[in-house]
Formats: C-alpha cells, structure tokens, sequence
C-alpha cells in the first residue's frame, strides 16, 4: 500500500514530478502502479475500453486498518453508482442517474438562489468566520435543499449528513459515524419513497450525490475562498479546472495494451491525476488548457452541472460581502483523496 502514500506525496509536492515525461512509475515492483501527468495520454487512457473503475474502497479501507465487512453502507452505495461501473452495467446505471439528476438539477435551481441569499445574511454579522465552518454549513444546507425537495418533506425532516469520509486522517470511530449516518439516512429515505410509490432506486442517486459530491465541493469552494485574490473564482469553469478537487481518478487493466509507445499489462494500475495534467499543461506553451477534474469519456462524473451551479451562485454570492473577514491563517490544505482543508 506504499504507492497510495507515494501517490499522495507527489500529488502534493508536484515539484517531485518530472512534468518532461507523460507518466511515472509509483514503485519498483515487477508490475508497478503508473501515475499518468499527460494531458493528451490521459484522453487516450479514458477511451480505452481495456481500462475498468478501480476499486479504491478496499484500498480505503486498508489503509485506514478496517476490515473488508465494514462500510457497507458506502459499499453499496459505491456497487450501484456509475462512476465503480463498468461496460453494460456503467451504461445502465449512467442512464438511470442522469435522469434522476436532471430533477434534481431542475430543482436546484428552483431553491438554490433564495437559499444562497438566506445563508449569506444570516451570517454576514458575525465576526472572523472559520472558512470550513462557513463552507460546511452552505453545502450541507444546500444539499438538504436537495434531498427535501426531492423527497418532498418538510424543512428540517432529514436525519443529520454524514462526516467526511474519504480522509486518511480518520480514525476506525470517524468512519464508523459516518457509516451509521448514511445507513440511517438510506432507511429515511427508503421509507419515504416507498410511502410515495416510487423506485427504491432512486436512493443510490441521492447517496452517491452525497457521498462523491461533498468533500470535493467543500474542497473546490474551500480553494476559491482561500486563494480568490489568485484564482478568477467567477469564472466557474477556470476556476474549478484551478481547484481540481479529485485528486486521482483510477482503473485497471483488464487485459494487455498498447497505445503509442505507452504499454499496460492486466491488472495493472493507472491512477491519473487531473491537478499534475492541468499543471502540465500550464507550463506548455500550446495553450492547451483542458479541464480534467470531472473526469473524461463515459465515467465524466454526472454531477458536474450541479457542483457548477453552486460554485456559481456561492461566488456569486460571496461578491456582494467583501467585508466578510475568514480566518485563513489557521488552516490548512492536503490533497489526500479529495483536496481537503482542515484547521492547523
């Protein structure tokens, strides 16, 4: 499990890489895990049809020391989204999510500037603001928004929003809450689609939206509140290719291949890093300026428009209370498995 670390360490001090080349070995095993920096090898890697999701729950796990029964809540959550799938099963459950996220998009935006507006005021006459306090709350409000919408209940009727999951700091008791939380909230949400006549299916989208969504959003709207004066955080697009919150994107060769003079052997691990690709491609002169951190090819992550939309309106928001003061000389970032920001 070294390579995770390894993997981590240079994602986190991209002066280690050497942006000359296009990808780089994680270890010195017979078959070793590659870390892939290269825009264009990258495109190629995503279209490849000889390359499936990794499962980087077990990895998850190992390296926090659980055992391969616990989580499984998030376990099946991960077994029904998309973004784990392969081949016909990816298309069907892409097909299904799509659907049931366009509602949800429809219904963002219903909600979505009345609640940016309410959030801003309520805080704007506090003193120094804990940035992650403040970002924590925004997005666990608007993803409440979300789910009583959807769900048609009452303000305030959702069972409480888990802690963050994937950050290697946590403790055996950190993950375990938060396997108890989406456990309790995937029984609320299982009863009130019953008690409307509707597919139970429909809750892996609300828990996957969660569980993937969070912590890189909190991530994203985190990076443009501690570097706005170095990042055009109205320029939703920029800005979240700048941020580049999912740290790695992995798959796994399910048989030899080739492309170019690039060669991957089965079982072979590629993990493809769209912060080292877009700082790659900065430091070209071709001016290509792609935008890798929604992922590329069938497995674009689904959520896209709807984490867009609330970078959008929080920035937007954000503009109109420049006296707001947030103590940002006590906290910290770490690109971990999401770009996250904790206190020092």
């Amino acid at each position: 499990m070294s390579y995770l670390l390894r993997l981590r360490e240079l994602i986190n001090k991209p002066s280690l890489v050497d942006f000359s080349g296009e990808y780089m070995a994680l270890d010195q095993s017979d078959l070793p895990p590659l870390l892939i920096y290269d825009a264009t090898l990258a495109l190629e890697l995503f279209k490849s049809k000889f390359l499936t999701p990794l499962n980087f729950i077990g990895y998850f796990k190992k390296l926090l020391r659980l055992s391969e029964g616990d989580l499984p809540t998030i376990d099946a959550i991960f077994e029904h989204a998309p973004i784990m799938l392969h081949g016909e099963r990816h298309l069907i459950a892409r097909k299904d999510f799509i659907l049931q996220f366009k509602i949800i998009e429809r219904d963002l935006m219903l909600f979505l500037p009345q609640y940016t507006q309410s959030f801003f005021r309520e805080w704007a006459s506090k003193k120094q603001l804990s940035p992650i306090e403040f970002t924590q709350n925004y997005i666990d409000g608007a993803f409440r928004g979300i789910f009583e919408k959807y769900l048609n209940i009452p303000y305030g009727g959702l069972p409480a929003l888990p802690p963050k999951i994937f950050f290697l700091a946590h403790t055996l008791p950190n993950a375990g809450e938060a396997e108890d939380c989406l456990n309790d909230l995937k029984v609320f949400i299982d009863q009130r689609l019953e008690a409307q006549n509707r597919n139970a299916s429909e809750a892996w989208a609300l828990l996957a939206m969660l569980v993937l969504g969070f912590e890189p959003l909190e991530g994203a709207l985190m990076f443009g509140l501690m570097r706005g004066e170095e990042v055009d955080i109205y320029n939703v697009e920029n800005f979240l290719r700048e941020s580049a919150p999912v740290n790695f994107l992995g798959r796994v060769a399910t048989e030899d291949f080739t492309i170019g003079n690039f060669s991957v052997k089965t079982g072979q691990e590629i993990y493809i890093s769209p912060v080292l690709i877009h700082q790659k491609s900065d430091l070209s002169s071709n001016g290509r300026k792609e935008n890798f951190s929604f992922g590329k090819g069938l497995h674009t992550c689904v959520g896209q428009a709807i984490s867009a939309k609330m970078a959008e309106h929080f920035f937007g928001e954000l503009q109109k209370y420049s006296h707001l003061d947030f103590d940002i000389n006590h906290v910290r970032s770490i690109r971990d498995f999401n770009l996250t920001f904790f206190k020092k």
